[in-house]
């Protein structure tokens, strides 16, 4: 291979690196500016205090259930369920003996 040769295909190379890099950039500026951020402490104290907020797009993590729903079980509660006392077997408890001596 030539130095002429060898020079063309590293032109040619860097030219689709870049050409790459613009339309990974471009997509992810286009994502940007489409995404909804979560809401700020100032939007969560106006909801609070009944202030209307624009409603956030789901960012696709797990929908949580209403405060209050019976059905919702935290997950520490379901991981302890059956194991009780860390899956230990536990002694039966015992009163403390008497440090009173008798005589």
């Amino acid at each position: 291979m030539t130095d002429k040769d060898q020079q063309a295909a590293i032109d040619k190379q860097l030219k689709e690196s870049q050409e790459k890099t613009e339309k990974r950039m471009a997509a992810q500026q286009h994502a940007a500016g489409e995404a909804q951020p979560t809401p700020t402490q100032e939007e969560n104290d106006r909801a609070m205090l009944g202030q209307h907020v624009d409603p956030k797009e789901p960012d696709g993590s797990q929908e949580q259930p209403p405060v209050g729903d019976p059905t919702h079980q935290p997950a520490t509660t379901r991981s302890l369920g059956a194991q009780g006392a860390g899956g230990y077997q536990t002694r039966a408890a015992r009163p403390a003996a008497s440090t009173e001596r008798k005589e």
